[in-house]
C-alpha cells in the first residue's frame, strides 16, 4: 500500500490528466473518492472513468485490465484483457512476463488470451 504521501500525489496527477483529457467533473470526482474512500476508492473512481470515456473515446482495455489487476479483481482484468485482445491492444505484447499478472498465469481463460498470440509462457 502506497504512503498517504505518495497517495495524495497519485489521486492531484490522476486529478490533473482526468482534467486535461476533458472531464474535470471525473477529475473532481476522484478528489472527492480519495478523502473519502482513500486509496482504493481513488483507484475504483479512476476505473469508472475510464470505462466511461472509453464509451466515448479510445482508453486503452490493457490499461484497464491492470487497474482491475491492482484491485484484486481478476474476473474483471481478464473480461478487459479479452477486449484488448479483440482490440490488438498494444499493450499486451508483455503480458506472459508482466509480474502484475504473475498470479493469473494458471488461470486458463489468461493462458487461453497468451496462446492466441502465439507468444511463449512466462
Amino acid at each position: 500500500m502506497p504512503r498517504r504521501e505518495d497517495r495524495k500525489k497519485l489521486s492531484k496527477e490522476r486529478e490533473k490528466v482526468v482534467s486535461l483529457s476533458g472531464s474535470p467533473e471525473l477529475a473532481a470526482s476522484i478528489a472527492e473518492d480519495f478523502s473519502k474512500l482513500g486509496y482504493k476508492g481513488v483507484q475504483q473512481s479512476w476505473l469508472d472513468g475510464l470505462t466511461e470515456i472509453s464509451k466515448h473515446g479510445y482508453v486503452s482495455s490493457y490499461s484497464i485490465a491492470e487497474g482491475y489487476m491492482r484491485l484484486g479483481q481478476k474476473e474483471k482484468a481478464l473480461e478487459w484483457l479479452e477486449k484488448a485482445y479483440q482490440e490488438h491492444d498494444s499493450g499486451l505484447v508483455s503480458i506472459a512476463v508482466e509480474p502484475m499478472f504473475g498470479p493469473m498465469r494458471t488461470n486458463p481463460r489468461f493462458v487461453d488470451i497468451v496462446r492466441r498470440m502465439k507468444l511463449p509462457a512466462g
